[in-house]
């Protein structure tokens, strides 16, 4: 029978006897609260914690057989669904994506104004292997080409040394910590630089957003490519990938979003 049980701020609580679960029963615990919660085995209560912690939404099955179950909130109230596995049989689907809960996913969104023969070049630094989620290019005024190459098709002639603003998708304090911090981003995008194309037809992706030349006709054309792809990262020496935005008609207007995930 599934039954609620309340953590006082700091104070140890016998969730087997308040679930009315005998001790030496499985039972199966939730955190349904915003606190975190430390859950224990113990005959009785104990003055530090030692064992378990479960965040908001961890579901916890104890072992059969094991004594008494304890719970310990260590900031404000928690609050904590229980039952007998043999009774109520449950398991939990998150519907967000793990990545985005565990602020592994960012993206990038710029606003686009590129001269014919003066392409904008990012640098996409892959440190970490990351799947490619988004990319949308649009264009508001006149026609944007996109190509993007892989290092090996290209020669570097000046370096990329400015960031490009990029954001995480999840930035609640609710995220996953790594080690007692936030996961930290790997992958890096820069822009500065020049390049010179070894091959221009040996492109690895390609877009093109073009808008009417008639200025009552004119209106925002997406060209987008959503395909997901795992693309490759190298720890030690980063794996990299040139972005090129060019106009093919003067001085073009546009919007480019980017957005990927970066595996652990």
């Amino acid at each position: 029978m599934l039954k609620e049980v309340v953590l006082p701020p700091k104070i140890h609580v016998n969730i087997s006897a308040t679930a009315e679960v005998p001790n030496g029963d499985s039972i199966e615990i939730q955190n349904i609260s915003a606190e975190e919660v430390w859950i224990y085995y113990a005959q009785t209560a104990q003055t530090e914690p030692q064992g378990r912690l479960l965040r908001r939404g961890d579901v916890y099955i104890t072992d059969r057989g094991a004594p008494g179950v304890y719970g310990v909130c260590t900031r404000g109230e928690g609050i904590l669904t229980t039952s007998k596995v043999s009774e109520f049989k449950t398991f939990t689907v998150d519907n967000e994506p793990i990545a985005l809960k565990e602020g592994r996913q960012f993206r990038i969104v710029r606003k686009i104004s590129v001269t014919a023969g003066d392409p904008i070049v990012w640098k996409f630094s892959a440190f970490a292997d990351f799947q490619l989620v988004e990319q949308q290019l649009s264009t508001s005024v006149g026609d944007i080409e996109l190509t993007v190459h892989r290092a090996a098709n290209v020669s570097e002639l000046t370096a990329f040394n400015t960031p490009v603003l990029t954001f995480g998708k999840n930035i609640t304090d609710q995220r996953r910590l790594y080690n007692g911090s936030f996961y930290t981003r790997k992958n890096q995008v820069n822009t500065g630089g020049t390049i010179s194309i070894i091959d221009p037809e040996q492109y690895a992706d390609y877009d093109r957003s073009k808008t009417s030349n008639a200025t009552a006709q004119q209106l925002s054309v997406d060209g987008s490519e959503n395909s997901l792809r795992n693309l490759a990262g190298d720890q030690n020496q980063s794996i990299d990938y040139y972005i090129e935005l060019k106009s093919l008609s003067g001085t073009s207007i546009g919007r480019y979003a980017l957005a990927w995930t970066e595996f652990i």
